[in-house]
């Protein structure tokens, strides 16, 4: 590992000959920068993106990704991760342990393993219930990417032919408007344009397949997950859900409901991918 500067937050970065990640090493676990070795990044830099909390400090967004939980708490409740982290190296990547806990009481880390024939990597995201009762909960994975591609949410294309049951559904947040250009409807697939518009616009939906992606001038980032799309989700059942405003796009999968009992965790892995367009 080197160590690196993320707008004045010390970073450290582990690469291959495939792919470069950076994080921050003072708050998180955040991963902020994720590219080919070479490459841009393709996550958004958000280091000024912040809200007031009832912890007397503000929650900065910095970009990238994140490990939050849900169902969601109110803004203002998010706790700051603004603490420094612990770090364990491992010969194909790295552990980020947080030192700050979710609204909920739970400690949270990200593992990353980079693998050797590819730009590929695996994300183990793990909440640890570190309270005394039993947490209703799910994992929520959130990734910033940078504006000015297409978020791409595959929708099943089977022969329909006799069939009497739905298949695909759609979830919209209230201040999203079905008029919005950035929304884009077809058979099969939900695209959403980031162009850096100032409204927001939210979207989930049952995700069967396990993959999404996001195409951003010659590069498409693939987010794979393993879908549990008959297991009870938040938010009217989703587990893929696309949030927008002008300094991002965020790409969110989400794991089912679980009883996590006092010391118990719950686990959601991500498989992420860059590949040429």
């Amino acid at each position: 590992m080197i160590e690196g500067d993320y707008h004045g937050l010390r970073t450290g970065v582990v690469a291959n000959d495939h792919v470069r990640l950076e994080f921050t090493l003072d708050a998180g676990p955040r991963i902020v920068r994720f590219s080919t070795r070479g490459g841009r990044n393709v996550f958004a830099e958000t280091p000024n993106a912040q809200w007031d909390t009832v912890h007397g400090r503000p929650y900065r967004l910095l970009g990238g990704h994140r490990l939050w939980s849900s169902p969601e708490c109110p803004l203002a409740e998010q706790v700051p991760d603004d603490a420094p982290i612990g770090v364990t190296l491992h010969d194909d990547g790295v552990e980020l342990a947080g030192s700050t806990p979710t609204h909920d009481g739970l400690s949270r880390r990200i593992g990353l393993r980079l693998a050797g024939d590819g730009a590929r990597v695996d994300v183990t995201h793990v909440l640890e219930n570190r309270t005394d009762r039993s947490v209703r909960v799910a994992a929520w994975a959130l990734t910033q990417v940078t504006p000015g591609g297409v978020a791409v949410l595959p929708l099943p294309v089977e022969d329909a032919d006799g069939a009497q049951l739905p298949n695909r559904n759609l979830v919209l947040w209230p201040y999203t408007s079905l008029d919005d250009p950035r929304l884009e409807l077809a058979d099969d697939a939900i695209r959403v344009v980031a162009t850096g518009d100032d409204r927001l616009l939210k979207v989930g939906y049952v995700n069967r397949g396990g993959a999404v992606a996001y195409e951003l001038d010659d590069v498409i980032f693939c987010k794979r997950f393993r879908p549990e799309p008959h297991a009870e989700h938040v938010d009217l059942g989703c587990n893929v859900e696309v949030y927008t405003r002008a300094e991002f796009l965020e790409l969110e999968t989400l794991t089912p409901l679980r009883d996590v009992p006092p010391g118990g965790t719950i686990e959601h892995v991500e498989e992420w991918e860059l590949l040429p367009r």
